[in-house]
């Protein structure tokens, strides 16, 4: 079923939905399906095919590649980070060609950008030096259009978390954006920064735990900001509760439109992780805390809560929302919670990937 909506004057959404702009269809039921726990590891992704592909960061070992069977049992497995390099937090993404992959060095003042193909060979490798206002930490990183677009933290005069306390709210906060192309050749760097009305403070948002979508038109960002004490934490202990926002930038960076809150009042959401669109819906995973969860100190540690999934609609209405984790205050004091969430399309659904107390899981989302 569908209805017609007229046609408004803000900007249009850099989103291809293969609906026209003018035709919204119904939100889809969506419901949990199978539940998959396949193995160790950190900062999961996984990717629809035959076989399924799974991606994991195992500590010493590095990041992982494991083909999987239709249930979710392995088949084979592969490491992908090189023998002898000691990586950061790394980040993942792929095209119909190649596997690209990225991590902070050792010390943290460089990183490295490296390409495998679909054997899982390293077909090539960059690395390059971080600028003194980045922090290359829970990174992320697309592939689109024959360009990789690599995302770290912009934090303006290289401010750091002191005593629990952010960053001077007299900085700016946001994303740095390196772009290359699919031979690992760079291309260009923005930061891109932007006033977020209802944030606290306004003129901040965090690059770290943040996802996009990138198109010809425009870069879709999803990432968290503090708005204050809504869920009554001390100030000194947090800058209260965070929430979801949307913004929109142009090819050049420029910040064009904000969305948000989007995250409902009275949680704590953060590292909206995974993103993507699908049949003229976007879909937005991220981390929440209850208040009886009690107050994050200083930057939000994403281990500490559960899972949910938020669907927008084209004009970045929230139309829906599904809880994928259910543990209770007293499992994320002791066994930390479920973070770092990965969104994959399959057919009839989606595919949730995340990390819970060292394990890997992906979660079925059914889309009717």
């Amino acid at each position: 079923m569908m209805w017609l909506l007229a046609c408004a004057s803000e900007p249009a959404l850099p989103i291809e939905t293969g609906l026209d702009s003018w035709i919204v269809w119904d939100p889809p039921t969506l419901s949990l399906g199978r539940l998959h726990q396949p193995g160790d590891g950190g900062f999961v992704r996984t990717r629809d095919g035959l076989p399924i592909q799974q991606f994991r960061a195992l500590g010493p070992e590095g990041v992982q590649a494991f083909t999987l069977d239709e249930d979710f049992q392995q088949l084979d497995s592969a490491r992908l980070t090189p023998e002898g390099e000691d990586d950061g937090d790394p980040a993942l993404t792929w095209d119909q060609d190649a596997i690209y992959q990225a991590a902070p060095k050792a010390g943290g003042e460089r990183a490295v950008l490296r390409k495998f193909d679909a054997d899982f060979d390293l077909l090539a490798s960059v690395d390059f030096a971080l600028d003194q206002d980045e922090r290359f930490l829970d990174e992320s990183i697309t592939v689109d259009q024959g360009r990789v677009h690599l995302v770290s933290e912009h934090r303006e005069a290289g401010e750091t978390w002191v005593d629990n306390q952010p960053p001077s709210d007299e900085h700016l906060r946001g994303l740095h954006v390196r772009v290359f192309d699919t031979d690992l050749g760079a291309i260009e760097e923005h930061d891109l920064t932007a006033q977020l009305p209802g944030a606290s403070p306004e003129n901040q948002f965090w690059g770290l735990g943040s996802s996009q979508i990138w198109t010809e038109d425009g870069y879709l960002v999803f990432a968290q900001q503090s708005v204050g004490d809504e869920v009554t934490w001390p100030e000194g202990e947090s800058r209260g509760g965070r929430a979801v926002f949307a913004l929109l930038f142009d090819q050049d960076g420029l910040p064009m439109r904000t969305w948000g809150p989007l995250s409902p009042a009275g949680q704590d959401a953060y590292w909206p992780t995974g993103s993507l669109a699908q049949d003229g819906f976007l879909y937005v995973s991220y981390t929440f805390r209850r208040p009886e969860d009690g107050p994050v100190n200083g930057p939000p540690d994403p281990d500490q809560g559960n899972l949910a999934l938020l669907v927008l609609d084209r004009d970045l209405q929230p139309v829906d929302r599904l809880v994928l984790t259910d543990l209770s205050s007293e499992q994320l004091a002791a066994h930390g919670g479920a973070h770092r969430s990965h969104l994959e399309a399959f057919e009839g659904g989606l595919w949730v990937s995340y990390d819970q107390d060292g394990r890997a899981w992906a979660q079925e989302v059914l889309l009717d």
